[in-house]
């Protein structure tokens, strides 16, 4: 039996998104969460632990071609 390839349905997606705001805009409108911490838990880097990231440069040594 050949193994299964995964598939990216944007439209399943798109309705998991929509479902997921619905849900947001349920829980604010109950005041089960504040705008702050749903703001925080929605961030651009809400997935990632703070704790372990690091800013900083990248050296790269210079060739000459």
């Amino acid at each position: 039996m050949a193994p299964q390839i995964a598939s990216f349905d944007p439209y399943e997606l798109q309705r998991a998104k929509q479902l997921a705001r619905a849900e947001d805009d349920a829980r604010l409108a109950s005041d089960a969460v504040s705008r702050a911490e749903l703001e925080r838990r929605n961030g651009m880097f809400s997935a990632f632990d703070p704790s372990l990231m690091r800013i900083g440069r990248r050296r790269v040594p210079f060739r000459k071609s």
